[in-house]
């Protein structure tokens, strides 16, 4: 069963901000994809753990912060910025 990506409206402000300003505007578009898909099927092994229910991945040339909520199988992407 696949969970729901949601990027929180900050973490969507900063993205497009990212976006905006790259050098390679298609390498942010597909780093954001990628990271997308990836949530979708197993988020709990992507990356790397933080406190509480937090992770960290990092797309070349993007990282970011999410939280799975398992319960409601929906993974919450809080931060993103360009590494």
């Amino acid at each position: 069963m696949n969970y729901t990506v949601v990027w929180k409206p900050a973490a969507h402000a900063e993205l497009a901000e990212i976006w905006t300003s790259a050098q390679d505007r298609q390498a942010v578009a597909d780093a954001a994809n990628q990271i997308d898909q990836l949530l979708k099927t197993d988020p709990r092994q992507q990356g790397e753990s933080r406190s509480g229910t937090m992770r960290i991945v990092f797309v070349e040339p993007i990282g970011i912060i999410f939280d799975v909520n398992e319960g409601d199988r929906l993974v919450s992407i809080a931060h993103v910025w360009i590494m």
